[in-house]
C-alpha cells in the first residue's frame, strides 16, 4: 500500500503543533504553580511574629486603646460573663454593734388559748443544745429555764416534793426559802404549754413591765420585777443585775 506524501506532511505538521501546545500548557501550569508558591511565601512572611528587634504592628483600634486584640477580647469576656460576682472582701463589716433591735409584738408569743397580756411563752437558744424557754406577763413577771449555781437550794429543801434534786427554772423574786445568793427564786418548769414563738438574735419584746431581748446568739437578757438578768452560753448560767444592751452586738 502506498503512502501519500501530502498526507504524511500534514500528519507531521499536526504532530508538531500538538507537541508545541503541550509544551506551552506545561509552561503555563509551571508559571501558575510558581506564582502560588511565591504568594504563599509572602503571606507566611506577613503573618510571622516580629523578630526580637522588630516592634509589633498594631491595628488602628489597638493603637488607640493600648490593648492588643487578645487583651480586648479578654476584657470584653470578663465584663459580659453572666453571674460574675466580686470576690468577697476580708474587710466586709459583720459587726452588728450600733444596729437597732427589732421590736416584736408580744402577741407573737401568746400561749395557746390565751392572750399575751395574760401570759406569753417564748423559746430561744444561747448555744449548741442550750434551749431556753421563758414565760412572761405583767402581773406574774418572768420565769425561765436555766442552770442554777451551787447557792440555789435543792428542790426537796424548797417544798417541791415529790420533785427532788436540782431546780431547772427561776424567777426574779419569790419566797425566801427558794432564793439563791443573787435573790433569784428557783423551782421546776412543769405543766407549761409549748412556746408561742421563738425570740431570735437581734429581736426584743416589750410589755409595760417586761423586756426580753437577744443581743447576740449566746445571750438572753431580761428586765422584770425591777430586776435584770442574763442567761448566757451553752451551760445556760445566770448573770444577775446586768445592764441591758442598747444595741445588738454591744
Amino acid at each position: 500500500m502506498k503512502h501519500s506524501p501530502t498526507r504524511e506532511a500534514a500528519t507531521g505538521a499536526a504532530d508538531t503543533r500538538g507537541t508545541h501546545r503541550v509544551r506551552a500548557a506545561g509552561a503555563v501550569l509551571a508559571a501558575v504553580l510558581a506564582g502560588m508558591a511565591v504568594g504563599t511565601m509572602a503571606l507566611s512572611a506577613c503573618t510571622q511574629a516580629p523578630g526580637p528587634d522588630e516592634a509589633p504592628t498594631l491595628s488602628a483600634a489597638e493603637a488607640s486603646t493600648g490593648r492588643t486584640g487578645n487583651q480586648t477580647t479578654a476584657a470584653t469576656d470578663s465584663a459580659e460573663s453572666p453571674g460574675a460576682s466580686p470576690e468577697p472582701s476580708d474587710e466586709q463589716d459583720t459587726d452588728r454593734s450600733g444596729a437597732e433591735f427589732v421590736d416584736v409584738a408580744p402577741e407573737r408569743f401568746a400561749a395557746p388559748g390565751g392572750a399575751a397580756d395574760e401570759i406569753g411563752i417564748f423559746a430561744t437558744d444561747v448555744g449548741a443544745d442550750a434551749k431556753v424557754t421563758c414565760t412572761f406577763s405583767d402581773d406574774r413577771g418572768t420565769y425561765c429555764t436555766a442552770t442554777p449555781d451551787d447557792s440555789a437550794p435543792d428542790l426537796e429543801d424548797m417544798g417541791y416534793l415529790p420533785f427532788t434534786g436540782r431546780p431547772g427554772a427561776f424567777a426574779t423574786s419569790g419566797a425566801e426559802e427558794t432564793l439563791d445568793d443573787a435573790g433569784f427564786s428557783w423551782g421546776v418548769f412543769e405543766g407549761v404549754p409549748p412556746a408561742g414563738g421563738e425570740l431570735r438574735p437581734g429581736e426584743r419584746l416589750k410589755t409595760p413591765t417586761v423586756t426580753c431581748q437577744r443581743p447576740d446568739a449566746t445571750r438572753l437578757e431580761c428586765a422584770s420585777d425591777g430586776r435584770t438578768f442574763a442567761i448566757v452560753g451553752p451551760d445556760r448560767h445566770v448573770e444577775a443585775d446586768v445592764t441591758l444592751a442598747e444595741h445588738p452586738g454591744d
